[in-house]
């Protein structure tokens, strides 16, 4: 009798939850940072259209300073197909979460001069217009929202994440996608149609009875 067992050993940095995060991505900077938790986070990438720009001041309430040093910026007269195109190395189920932060003096929560604007994920709006400012309470705030993603085993396997400008520009800071499969599950991703995760290396016991 020869018995097999497989154990999954994660290539990416696992998550405070213990997921797999396959992004996590310092918008707008083109410098790879490394939190307060010691995470990882990449310089700027997959992004379309828009502009990186400098964060004036200090962030409020978080040690994590250079990960809001800059954020990218779509504009209203950017055009159509802003946002990110994140390619994922499997199929299956995923949590997208986005920081934001208002910067702008100039910014106010409502009027003509409040920055509105949509976010859509996988094709579907999640946050119509959005206005960072009224959620945060003021200027220099963080403001976390996450949201579901699936990628079907059809494919294609990417995360689109789509900004919207309504009124003035749409900005995000930072932008994590993780994988709700852990470290020790099956060789297959729940909700993948049985798609072999080719993101993680496996090791192979046998162990033969006589």
């Amino acid at each position: 009798t020869t018995t097999t067992t497989t154990t999954l050993r994660d290539q990416f940095v696992p998550g405070d939850d213990g997921r797999l995060a396959v992004y996590r991505i310092n918008c707008g900077s083109n410098e790879a940072v490394t939190d307060a938790s010691g995470l990882a986070w990449s310089s700027d990438v997959g992004h379309t259209g828009g502009r990186r720009v400098r964060f004036q001041g200090r962030v409020r309430g978080t040690r994590n300073k250079d990960l809001y040093a800059y954020y990218r910026s779509f504009p209203v007269s950017g055009g159509a197909g802003l946002g990110y195109k994140l390619n994922v190395p499997f199929a299956g189920d995923f949590v997208v979460r986005l920081d934001f932060v208002e910067n702008c003096k100039c910014a106010r929560k409502s009027g003509a001069k409040a920055r509105l604007f949509d976010v859509a994920v996988q094709g579907q709006t999640r946050l119509s217009s959005f206005n960072v400012l009224a959620e945060a309470g003021a200027r220099r705030r963080i403001v976390k929202r996450e949201f579901d993603a699936s990628v079907p085993a059809t494919g294609p396997f990417v995360i689109t994440i789509d900004f919207t400008p309504r009124q003035r520009a749409a900005v995000v800071s930072a932008i994590e996608v993780v994988a709700k499969v852990t470290s020790g599950t099956p060789s297959t991703v729940p909700g993948g149609g049985g798609t072999t995760v080719p993101g993680l290396t496996t090791t192979t016991t046998t162990t033969t009875t006589t």
